[in-house]
């Protein structure tokens, strides 16, 4: 079941961060489920503990007044004190103090007459189990036999320790204690996934990595060896396919080039131009179709390059052969990435914005995490339902790329794979005041 969208958002995105907190805040809700437990456990403790101590001091009272003379009873009281048992003797006629609000408590009335004797058999005892601070834990009344009256009573101080301030902190320390290991624990967890998520997010820009370690749990451990086995077979499946399609090239160069003999000695010259022009269109989608598969395995290191030279020099060499291509004089932008593939990807685009699209017009801009490459031109440009199209092999507009116009399909395939490689974006779109627009965002580190 997924979290709503608005919680979603501020869930930390880590696993070690999101794992932490769920421990850490089941842990506090448990605390706070078992404090008030604990807190209700400690006040009858301490309750049936008062009441015992009350019970008897009382009855020790009474048994000594009942066999000293009244005249020192106020002596004793005053021995006694207030605290923490309040103690009053009243006349025989004096008002019996009223009841509290508490309920009679039999088992301790007979614990009283018990360790009092009978002479106390009418005494009534109050009592509660768990009271309020600064409320009465115990109240007893009794009648001597000379008629005056003894009664007493027992209250919470106003601030009675519950340990709140060690529960919490004994709380704090759990949490601590817990979340540091849970760290350590997590961290050897997801550290080879971390390694494993860029290993995977590099095979798919076309950079195969060694082999990774495999370690952590066994389950880890598992996924690893399965991704380091996809790996091979993905690299040797390229090798493969790569060897064939230079062997397949290789071996058709020879009958192309003994039929480009062949026509030469063609007398019909608008047959021999045919001939010639099918055996370059051959030539051509056998070297572009060569060439989309060895981008992907390229060697070429990535360096730092200055984005503008690069730009400017592509736009240079176009202009050489006959396409009327703009360059905006741009400052000196820096950037990392591999040069060759670079400037075959942007030469791709730029040379299909002038050939489709009338006259290309390139500039360059960047801000401290990217490099943004525009190429507009002043063509009908590609559908919107097309966009995600044009980017695969062999994919072609016959309305504006059909074959007699040289296109085989490869060249916009041929600059999105580079372009992913350098985890760049290629974007299109339509221009506001007509024309096409293609758009190259790079990082600034690749």
């Amino acid at each position: 079941m997924s979290l709503p969208s608005s919680l979603n958002r501020w869930l930390p995105r880590r696993l070690t961060t999101q794992l932490v907190l769920v421990a850490v805040l089941t842990l506090t809700l448990a605390q706070i489920v078992v404090f008030p437990l604990f807190v209700y456990v400690r006040l009858s403790s301490v309750a049936a503990t008062i009441q015992d101590s009350a019970i008897s001091r009382f009855a020790s009272t009474a048994k000594l007044m009942m066999s000293t003379p009244q005249s020192l009873h106020s002596t004793i009281l005053d021995s006694i004190g207030k605290h923490p048992v309040e103690m009053l003797l009243l006349p025989a006629d004096a008002v019996q103090p009223p009841a509290p609000d508490l309920p009679l408590a039999d088992e301790l009335r007979a614990q009283l007459l018990e360790r009092a004797g009978p002479a106390l058999r009418d005494a009534r005892v109050y009592a509660t189990a768990v009271p309020p601070p600064n409320k009465p834990v115990i109240s007893i009344h009794a009648e001597l036999p000379n008629g005056q009256q003894l009664w007493a009573q027992l209250r919470l101080p106003d601030h009675l320790p519950t340990w709140s301030a060690v529960a919490m902190l004994t709380a704090g320390v759990l949490s601590t204690l817990l979340a540091i290991s849970m760290v350590l624990i997590l961290r050897r967890l997801t550290r080879p996934l971390a390694r494993l998520a860029a290993a995977a997010e590099s095979l798919g820009r076309g950079k195969q990595g060694a082999a990774l370690t495999e370690e952590g749990p066994q389950d880890i451990v598992d996924t690893i060896r399965a991704f380091n086995l996809m790996q091979v077979r993905i690299g040797e499946h390229i090798e493969a396919r790569t060897r064939m399609l230079a062997s397949v090239s290789h071996d058709l160069r020879t009958p192309l080039t003994a039929l480009r003999l062949q026509a030469e000695f063609v007398s019909d010259c608008e047959q021999r131009d045919r001939m010639l022009k099918t055996l370059d269109e051959m030539d051509a989608v056998t070297s572009s179709a060569l060439a989309y598969l060895t981008n992907s395995r390229s060697t070429e290191a990535s360096r730092a390059v200055e984005m503008s030279a690069l730009v400017d020099s592509v736009c240079e060499e176009l202009r050489l052969i006959g396409y009327e291509v703009d360059c905006a004089e741009n400052a000196r932008i820096l950037g990392h990435c591999r040069p060759s593939l670079m400037k075959r990807a942007i030469s791709n685009l730029v040379r299909n914005a002038a050939q489709y699209g009338h006259r290309a017009q390139v500039s360059l801009s960047a801000d401290p995490q990217t490099i943004t490459i525009t190429i507009d031109d002043d063509g009908r440009g590609i559908p919107e339902s097309e966009y995600e199209q044009v980017i695969k092999p062999y994919h072609r507009l016959e309305s504006s790329r059909s074959r007699q116009t040289g296109g085989s399909g490869l060249g916009l395939a041929i600059a999105h794979d580079i372009i992913l490689g350098h985890r760049g974006t290629l974007q299109f779109s339509h221009r506001s005041g007509g024309g096409f627009r293609q758009r190259v965002v790079l990082p600034r580190q690749s």
